[in-house]
């Protein structure tokens, strides 16, 4: 079963990797460190597609809060070099650390 979202993207399980096409697989490395900075209780970490599939971005998001991160793996068909380095990461924990109420978008090409 694939459980979605609040932003209609699919639930990050790691008891339930077959939810995840071949593409998505390749970014596990990225989901798993994720789920291991951001724990279950407080966040839950979703994968979503956008623009007909040529965005591709994994979502953080405070349950209490309801801030969220928006981290860019694919943008515009273009994978993103090393999407969860420490900056990314860094920069993740510093805006749910703010208190801002503003969602945060990383790793997006203008």
């Amino acid at each position: 079963m694939v459980t979605y979202s609040a932003v209609n993207g699919k639930i990050y399980n790691p008891h339930n990797l077959q939810i995840l096409d071949h593409e998505e697989m390749q970014y596990l490395p990225c989901f798993q460190a994720l789920a291991n900075i951001f724990n279950s209780q407080n966040y839950e970490i979703c994968i979503k597609r956008e623009d007909f599939g040529r965005m591709l971005f994994v979502g953080v998001l405070n349950k209490n809060s309801l801030v969220a991160v928006k981290i860019y793996l694919v943008y515009a068909c273009v994978p993103i070099d090393d999407p969860i380095n420490v900056n990314v990461l860094q920069a993740a924990i510093n805006h749910f650390q703010s208190g801002v109420r503003e969602d945060l978008v990383l790793n997006r090409r203008v």
